[in-house]
């Protein structure tokens, strides 16, 4: 089921790094949510997004709201890591055939727009890339959901850089408190 505004998000049954098995429900617990769908932990823009997402925390906190992110890789791969939001494994790739968050086409679709300079940005930061996991094609997603799991905001990427930045987010959050 492709998500558009006004649906439902299903109450999947998820593992976190943290928490372990539980419902999406639960994780959102009453508050809004922005849920971002990346590939996998050893994609340096991946990495880029998830520290970024982690560094700018603070602004969906005072938006009164938090998000998660879904990754390709298994839960062993970030049990080391510390986030300020809770990472979904999904090594199965369950959630993205569910709600049909698709892979490019092609590497030329999927480093379109400013991915370049997402690449050179990630470069710049120092990321290295890891093991390969996951599909390697994969466009991102970003839902925000309110509390009752309403989609408020829906998001397919067109390629690797098609993502709303922080701003957007407390923005659609904050118009739909």
């Amino acid at each position: 089921m492709r998500l558009s505004v006004g649906n439902t998000m299903p109450d999947f049954a998820v593992n976190t790094i943290c928490k372990g098995d539980i419902s999406m429900k639960e994780l959102v617990g009453g508050t809004p949510t922005a849920v971002y769908f990346l590939r996998y932990a050893g994609c340096t823009l991946c990495q880029l997004d998830m520290i970024t997402i982690h560094e700018e925390y603070s602004k969906l906190e005072e938006a009164g709201a938090k998000a998660l992110v879904v990754i390709q890789s298994p839960a062993e791969k970030l049990k080391d890591s510390a986030f300020a939001y809770d990472v979904i494994c999904d090594p199965s790739m369950a959630l993205y055939k569910e709600l049909e968050i698709v892979a490019a086409p092609s590497v030329d679709v999927l480093i379109g727009g400013k991915t370049m300079e997402k690449i050179e940005k990630s470069k710049a930061r120092g990321y290295v890339h890891g093991e390969y996991e996951g599909e390697e094609l994969q466009l991102p997603a970003v839902f925000i959901v309110g509390k009752d799991l309403k989609v408020i905001y829906s998001r397919y990427a067109k390629d690797l850089s098609d993502l709303p930045d922080m701003d957007e987010v407390c923005s659609v959050i904050r118009q739909n408190a």
